[in-house]
C-alpha cells in the first residue's frame, strides 16, 4: 500500500508517494500453516456462509460482465486462486518509472494486494481456499508498482494527483463500473476531481477506512463526496478495537462489511506462497462489498451507479427498515448484505448519489455537473513526468497533515494565481493568518452488522 502527501506551497498539488512509509490496510492476528480441503473453514471463511453466498451463485449470481477494477501495488496474478478467472492487469503501472506490475515475490504488499483481488473473483482454490464474492466479474487491476524508499510521482499528471487520482481517472476512462481500493492517501484537489470524473459518470467508488493500526490517517480518500467507505466487523458484528478498547466508530463509514480473522493468500512471515495468513481490517471488507454490488448490477443491469448506492444503504442488514445513518456508532447505514439488495429492485431509488454530504465538501455538486459537461476528462493540462522530481518540501505521511479542504477547496487550482499573489502580499506586510475549520455532521442512531 502507498501513502501519499500533498504540498500545498505550489501553484499546483504535487504529490509523490512514500512507498517506505506504507500501511497496510489489514492487520495479521494469527497464522495458520494449513493447506488443503480444510484450510478455507479453519482460517476464517465464515463470512462465505453468513451472507449466504453459495446460494447466490447457484442461481447463477456472480457478477457476471460486471468490470470491477482494482487499485493496489502489485499483484501475483499467476497463483491458482485465480486460475480460470477473468482477471486483467494493465501493463503501465500508476507510478512514472514504477516497474512490474506482476510479481512472484510473497512480501507483505504483494500478499495484501492479491488477497484483495481475490475476495472479488477468486476461485478458491490454492493456499487460503479463498472464493471471491463475484466469481464471475471482469476484475482489472492498476498497480503503482514496487514499493521503493524512493517514492514515486504518478506517470501522468504527477503535479496534480495522488496514485489514487491517477489509478482512479484510469479506470474510469476505461470502462469499469466499479472501483475499489484499499489503499490510502492524502487529500488532493486533483483527486476530487477525479471523483467528480467517477460519480458523475456513475462509476461506483469503495474504498477501505483506516484501521486501528493505521499511523497518521488522513481521512481520505472515504472523505471524499460520492464514494462508499466500508469498514470491517467480525462475526458477531463488533468493529475493530483500538487500543484503549474503543471500538474504531469512524463518521465517514457507509457500510460494514466482514473483515475479520479471514485468510489470505500467501504468507509474508514466511516469505511463502504455500501458507496462509489470517488477518483483519478493512482491507477484506471493501473487496467484498464492490463484489456485492457487482452482483447486484449483474441481475439489475438497468440500474444506474447511483440507484446501486442507494439501495446499498438502504437495504442492510437482513430485514426492512427506515434509512438512518449511524455517525457515532460508526456502522454508517448498518451492515452491506448482499441477499437484500438482490430482493429489492433498485431502479425504484433515485438517481442521484447519496453520500454527497460529507465534511470535506469535495467534489462538490457543481464539480460532479462540470465533470459532465466536460466528458468526464480532468479540468487540468498534463504535466510532462520528467519535470515532476522529488522535493524536500515533502513531508513523510504522517508530519503535518495536510489542512482538509471546506466545501469551496476543490476549485482552489483555478484561483491560484490570484491566490499566491494575496498570499505574498500579506507575507510582505508581515501579517500572519490563522484559519481554523470545523466541520460539524448531524448524527443519527443504528445498530448493524453481520450476525
Amino acid at each position: 500500500m502507498t501513502n501519499e502527501r500533498m504540498n500545498a506551497t505550489g501553484t499546483r498539488s504535487r504529490v509523490r508517494s512514500r512507498a517506505g512509509a506504507a500501511l497496510l490496510a489489514f492487520a495479521l492476528v494469527s497464522v495458520s500453516a494449513a493447506s488443503g480441503p480444510s484450510a478455507f473453514a479453519a482460517s476464517g471463511g465464515w463470512w462465505y456462509d453468513t451472507y449466504d453466498i453459495g446460494a447466490v451463485h447457484a442461481q447463477g449470481l456472480t457478477g457476471d460482465g460486471v468490470e470491477v477494477a482494482s487499485l493496489g501495488a502489485q499483484i501475483n496474478a499467476d497463483l491458482p486462486v485465480f486460475a480460470g478467472q477473468n482477471l486483467t492487469v494493465a501493463d503501465e503501472v500508476v507510478c512514472a518509472d514504477g516497474g512490474a506490475a506482476v510479481s512472484t515475490e510473497p512480501t507483505r504488499s504483494i500478499v495484501h494486494d492479491t488477497t484483495v483481488v481475490a475476495y472479488i473473483n477468486g476461485n478458491g482454490t490454492g493456499t487460503g481456499e479463498v472464493r471471491g464474492i463475484a466469481p464471475g466479474a471482469a476484475v482489472s487491476f492498476y498497480a503503482n508498482g514496487p514499493a521503493s524508499d524512493a517514492g514515486c510521482f504518478p506517470a501522468q499528471y504527477p503535479d496534480d494527483l495522488t496514485t489514487f487520482g491517477w489509478g482512479l481517472q484510469r479506470a474510469v476512462d476505461d470502462g469499469a463500473r466499479i472501483v475499489t481500493t484499499s489503499t490510502t492517501s492524502q487529500w488532493s484537489a486533483g483527486d476530487a476531481e477525479a471523483v467528480a470524473n467517477a460519480v458523475a459518470k456513475g462509476v461506483i467508488v469503495v474504498v477501505a477506512t483506516p484501521n486501528p493500526s493505521t499511523a497518521s490517517p488522513s481521512g481520505y480518500p472515504e472523505g471524499y463526496n460520492g464514494v462508499v467507505a466500508a469498514s470491517a466487523v467480525d462475526s458477531a458484528g463488533a468493529l475493530q478495537v483500538r487500543d484503549d478498547g474503543s471500538p474504531q466508530a469512524l463518521a465517514d463509514t457507509t457500510v460494514v462489511a466482514a473483515g475479520s480473522e479471514l485468510p489470505a493468500v500467501g504468507d509474508w512471515n514466511s516469505a511463502t506462497w504455500d501458507t496462509s495468513l489470517t488477518g483483519t481490517g478493512s482491507s477484506f471488507a471493501s473487496p467484498l462489498v464492490a463484489g456485492m454490488l457487482a452482483v447486484v448490477a449483474q441481475r439489475y443491469p438497468e440500474a444506474t451507479g447511483n440507484q446501486l448506492i442507494q439501495t446499498l444503504i438502504h437495504n442492510t442488514g437482513v430485514d426492512d427498515h427506515p434509512l438512518e445513518r449511524d455517525e457515532t456508532g460508526g456502522y454508517g447505514y448498518g451492515a452491506a448484505w448482499l441477499t437484500h439488495m438482490l430482493a429489492v429492485d433498485p431502479t425504484q431509488y433515485p438517481d442521484v448519489n447519496p453520500l454527497m454530504d460529507k465534511s470535506s465538501g469535495a467534489p462538490s455538486d457543481e464539480q460532479v455537473a462540470a465533470a459532465a459537461a466536460r466528458d468526464f476528462a480532468l479540468p487540468f493540462a498534463e504535466t510532462p513526468t520528467a519535470d515532476a522530481t522529488p522535493s524536500d518540501s515533502f513531508a513523510e505521511y504522517g508530519d503535518d497533515a495536510a489542512a482538509e479542504p471546506d466545501a469551496g477547496d476543490a476549485a482552489v487550482p483555478a484561483l491560484l494565481p490570484i491566490i499566491l499573489i494575496v498570499v505574498a502580499l500579506i507575507v510582505a506586510g508581515g501579517i500572519i493568518l490563522v484559519v481554523v475549520m470545523t466541520n460539524a455532521r448531524k448524527k443519527k442512531n443504528l445498530q448493524g452488522g453481520p450476525s
